[in-house]
Order: C-alpha cells, then structure tokens, then sequence
C-alpha cells in the first residue's frame, strides 16, 4: 500500500477519533518525504492541541476552585450578617437594595426590589440627608436617625462595601438605641426637676437666712436697750 493512502487512511481513522473526543492519537509514519513530513506536522498540531485541551481544562478547574471558594466565602459572609442582633442593609450606588438582614425585614418589612429611600422612608426621590455619596467616596459615616415608620430610634454606621467585580456598594448597620434615648430624655427631665428643686430650696434658705438675720439685728438691739436700762437703774440707785 502506498504512503499516500496509508497516510489518507491513518488521517481518516484519526479525524474520526478526534471527533468522538479522543485526541491521544499517533502517526506511524517515519518517510523523510512530503508524506512524512505532513505526517509529523499533523502529529505536532495533535500533541500542541492535546496540550491546549489539557491547560483549557487546568484553568477551568483552578476557575472553579476560585469560583467555589469565592461562594464559600459570600456564604460566611451572609452567614454572619443573618445571625447578628443589629440590623444590616447592602445598597448600590443606583440606590437599590442588595440585601436586607433578618433584623430589618422584622422592623421594616419585605424589600421587594424597591429603591432604599422608598422602603426606609416611603419617599419618592433620594432623601435629602442621606449619607451615600460621601461613603461612596470612601468614608465612614455615624449619624442617629429616628424612623416614624416603627417610632425606633437608631444608631447608624455607614461604610463603604467592594465588590468582587471592583464596584462599590454601602452597608449600613442600625443598632436600635430607643431604649437608651428614652432613658436619657428621663434622666435629662430628672436632671431638670433636680435643679429646679434645688433653686426652689436656695430660695428658701436665703429667705430663711434673711428671716434670721433680722431677728438677729432686733436681738441684739433689744439687748443694747436692756443693758442701757440697767446702768440707768444703777445710777438712780447711787
């Protein structure tokens, strides 16, 4: 049989191989011909593409390992903020919600793809006093802000948040302070009845005090009088 048709042969065989998937095939053919040398440019093209397919499937697993690790590490991530007493919101800068905590879906409700303004505020365009663009800066902002929504007052911390494809979102966690407010405005009224006792109490004592010393002046002008009286009787008795 010629080389030509050996090498059609052989090449036919193999293309049908490598069409089913298996690429680990060989040329047996050694001429230092045209045919030969086709036969050993074919056999290079086979090991390079081998090759190929071999460091395709080596970045497609190293691609799944980051992929894997990256969505353990959301899980923990989202695992923690379910679990924490404060209440913990995630915002884009477009000011849609990303995720809302357990703590915040009690107080405010379901999110439902609404806007944060419309569902913190029932407000219709982006609030006036609203932090964002500074944290999208990269700025931490702490402010308080009281919600009629549940009449709860909160203690904020605003941050800025990156994401694993370079943007920047804000998370923000409410610590509910409503029971320490409500103490301090009691402990602010006490204070203020306090002190207005102790003015009312001052003015008393200084009246008191005056009250005294002008008994005292009349004591001791009685006594003057007295003791004047006696050295006249002693001197009308001499």
């Amino acid at each position: 049989m010629g080389l030509e048709i050996r090498f059609t042969l052989c090449f036919t065989e193999i293309a049908d191989k490598i069409s089913k998937g298996d690429i680990e095939q060989k040329i047996d053919i050694n001429s230092k011909d045209e045919v030969g040398q086709l036969a050993k440019s074919f056999s290079m093209m086979l090991t390079n593409l081998s090759q190929a397919i071999y460091d395709r499937d080596q970045s497609i697993d190293s691609f799944r390992q980051v992929e894997k690790a990256l969505l353990l590490e959301r899980n923990n991530f989202r695992n923690i903020l379910e679990s924490m007493e404060d209440g913990i919101y995630i915002v884009n800068q477009q000011y849609d919600i990303q995720y809302v905590n357990p703590v915040l879906k009690k107080d405010f409700g379901i999110y439902a793809d609404r806007k944060c303004y419309e569902y913190f505020h029932d407000r219709t365009k982006v609030c006036p006093w609203c932090k964002s663009n500074d944290v999208f800066k990269g700025k931490t902002v702490r402010w308080e802000w009281y919600s009629f929504k549940n009449q709860k007052t909160y203690d904020l911390i605003d941050t800025p948040l990156k994401n694993s494809d370079g943007s920047i979102s804000k998370l923000e966690m409410f610590r509910d302070i409503t029971e320490y407010k409500q103490a301090e405005e009691e402990l602010t009224k006490y204070r203020k009845h306090l002190e207005e006792l102790v003015k009312e109490r001052t003015k008393e004592l200084e009246e008191k005090n005056k009250e005294l010393e002008r008994f005292n002046k009349l004591f001791v002008g009685r006594e003057f009088r007295i003791k004047e009286l006696k050295d006249k009787i002693k001197k009308l008795e001499k």
